[in-house]
């Protein structure tokens, strides 16, 4: 996925990044002289990024990917011998949103397909974070995330999470509108984490997510 990222987000001879060429939708009307291989990196890594944020946003502690899986089902058997169009997907992702999907408030992914399919916003993250110790011998985890380089209206959740005895725990998601640093959040740990991320699975294609402690 860093590889994919990559592909998206860094800049070629001319200074521009396949994703300065346009959105996904626009497809073989991306290559030009001075980003001749976007379509290639848009619709494949980009693309993947598109499937990998809603398996994402899908996610679930106790059943994982599952909801995920039952979409993707879902949408091969609709369309099985059709012509698969993007917007057969974005009403099928509709079809099988949970409500902590719903971040534009209207019960439709609209925000997600319209950011992500139908716009070029690439944002910034920096996680700024500390560990204190706690009453009984546990740490409190404070934090806040910051949000950068989009429009004003653009929205996401970014996963947080801890790494407490070689095990990887997702502790939840920080959503974030516009320019804008989150209020600070506080989770109470059984014991010290060796560390702190967010984004730590290339959840959301980020131009550039930085974990600091402080």
């Amino acid at each position: 996925m860093e590889r994919q990222r990559k592909r998206v987000v860094d800049k070629n001879n001319f200074g521009l990044r396949a994703n300065d060429a346009g959105p996904i939708w626009l497809g073989l009307r991306l290559d030009t002289f001075r980003t001749p291989d976007a379509y290639d990196k848009l619709v494949y890594a980009k693309g993947e990024f598109v499937l990998q944020m809603l398996r994402s946003l899908m996610w679930d502690k106790d059943t994982q990917d599952k909801d995920f899986i039952d979409m993707m089902h879902d949408f091969v058997t609709a369309d099985f011998n059709k012509n698969a169009t993007t917007e057969n997907f974005r009403t099928m992702a509709t079809k099988h949103m949970k409500p902590s999907m719903d971040l534009a408030g209207d019960h439709r992914m609209n925000w997600f397909f319209g950011e992500w399919v139908y716009g070029t916003d690439l944002p910034r993250y920096r996680l700024e974070y500390s560990v204190q110790p706690a009453a009984d011998g546990k740490f409190l985890l404070t934090g806040r995330v910051t949000q950068s380089e989009v429009s004003n209206d653009f929205r996401m959740k970014l996963p947080i999470y801890a790494e407490i005895d070689k095990q990887i725990i997702r502790m939840g998601s920080v959503f974030l509108t516009g320019n804008s640093t989150s209020p600070d959040f506080r989770i109470t740990l059984p014991k010290k984490p060796k560390r702190v991320a967010a984004n730590l699975f290339q959840d959301v294609l980020a131009v550039e997510t930085v974990n600091q402690e402080k």
